[in-house]
């Protein structure tokens, strides 16, 4: 079923995201920049049930991408948020490990800041 209707599954995002995974026959884990991410939250959410977000960097950076993320729908419903590249700095990172939206994190959040231990530490990281 799936090669049969991939492409019209995927239409709606696929200008938007870099890579994308199906996982039970649903569009679950999606990478795309920072950019396309702050202009396609609202959408995003709505058209697929994302369990694994991958953010990458891009041109120029974006300052509105943490207060878009954090007041994002799907935010609750991930089990992977990886942001390793984005360079958050502290203050972001703080943002992050005071997030509430995010308890329910079950496998990890990927971040590369100064703060990325403590982070870690409040979300249980497997990893570390």
């Amino acid at each position: 079923m799936l090669e049969e209707y991939e492409k019209e599954w995927v239409r709606p995002i696929r200008s938007h995201v870099a890579k994308y995974e199906f996982c039970r026959g649903f569009i679950e884990k999606v990478t795309l920049s920072e950019r396309a991410f702050v202009g396609f939250a609202a959408e995003l959410a709505r058209l697929v049930p994302i369990r694994e977000l991958h953010i990458r960097p891009g041109w120029p950076r974006l300052s509105a991408l943490l207060d878009v993320l954090l007041l994002w729908p799907r935010l609750p419903r991930l089990s992977k948020l990886a942001l390793a590249s984005l360079n958050l700095g502290d203050a972001g990172a703080q943002r992050l490990a005071d997030c509430s939206a995010l308890q329910t994190c079950t496998r990890s959040i990927c971040v590369a800041t100064a703060s990325a231990m403590r982070v870690r530490w409040r979300f249980r990281d497997p990893s570390t």
